[in-house]
C-alpha cells in the first residue's frame, strides 16, 4: 500500500507525494481499548531517516510549524528545531513509541526539550516535538554540518523522493549560516553513506538555496 500527502509549497505550487508505507518492525505501541495511550513523536529532520533508529515510521504532516538550524551552548554547530508557525507545514514523520524507548529517545535528543503537539494528530493519544530548549539556544551563528544534512536528505529522499527534499529545504529557514563540509571524515554520530543520487540532490539542492561552504 500507498500513503499520500498532497499540499502547497510556501510559493503556492502544488505537490503531491506518494509514500511508500514503512516495512520496519513497530515500536510496541500501548493500545487503545486496553486502559492504554498510544504516545507517538513527530520527527521532522534525522528522525526522518529510518537507518538512524529502529521505531516504525509513518510519514506525516505537521501544520503550523516550520524548521530552523539553531545554533545552540551544547554542540559546535547548528542543528535542526522546529518552531511554531502558522503560514508553514512542514513534512516528517510520526513513529508510536514504547513507554520504555522514551528514555532513549530523550537521550538522543539531549539538548532538545518535548513539546506537545495533540491536537494535529488525532489518531494518537499524544503526540510531541522535540525542539530545542530555550535555555540551550547559543546567540552566534554556528555552521551546520554537511554529514547531518546527509543523514537528512537521504531521509526525506526515501520517504518522497526529490520533491520531499525539495519541500524540505523550502520549509527550512536558517541556511544563512553555512556548511561545514565533513563528508569525508563525519563528525554526526549517526552518519549515513549516501548514494550517487542522494549525494548530487544534496549538493544541488545546497546550491539552490545558496548554502555556503565555511572552512
Amino acid at each position: 500500500g500507498v500513503d499520500y500527502f498532497c499540499g502547497h509549497h510556501f510559493d503556492d505550487s502544488f505537490i503531491c507525494l506518494v509514500f511508500a508505507r514503512p516495512v520496519k518492525r513497530p515500536a510496541c505501541p500501548r493500545l487503545k481499548g486496553q486502559g492504554l495511550m498510544r504516545r507517538a513523536f513527530f520527527g521532522f529532520g534525522s528522525l526522518v531517516n529510518q537507518k538512524t533508529h529502529d521505531f516504525l515510521i509513518t510519514p506525516a504532516e505537521l501544520k503550523g510549524w516550520r524548521r530552523q538550524w539553531i545554533a545552540t551552548t551544547v554542540r559546535d554547530f547548528a542543528f535542526l528545531s522546529a518552531l511554531p508557525d502558522p503560514s508553514t507545514d512542514i513534512l516528517g514523520v510520526t513513529a508510536v513509541m514504547a513507554d520504555q524507548n522514551w528514555s532513549d529517545l530523550d537521550r538522543r535528543e539531549y539538548a532538545y526539550r518535548r513539546v506537545n503537539v495533540s491536537g494535529r494528530f488525532a489518531e494518537h493519544d499524544e503526540t510531541v516535538v522535540y525542539q530545542v530548549a530555550p535555555q540551550n539556544i547559543a546567540q552566534n551563528l554556528k555552521p551546520l554540518l554537511l554529514s547531518y544534512l546527509d543523514v537528512v536528505v537521504q531521509g526525506f529522499f526515501a520517504i518522497g523522493g526529490e520533491v520531499a527534499v525539495t519541500n524540505f529545504f523550502q520549509t527550512t529557514q536558517g541556511w544563512d549560516a553555512g556548511i561545514y563540509d565533513d563528508r569525508a571524515h563525519p563528525i554526526y554520530p549517526r552518519a549515513q553513506v549516501l548514494t550517487g543520487a542522494e549525494t548530487e540532490l544534496c549538493d544541488q539542492m545546497c546550491s539552490d538555496f545558496a548554502v555556503t561552504r565555511v572552512p
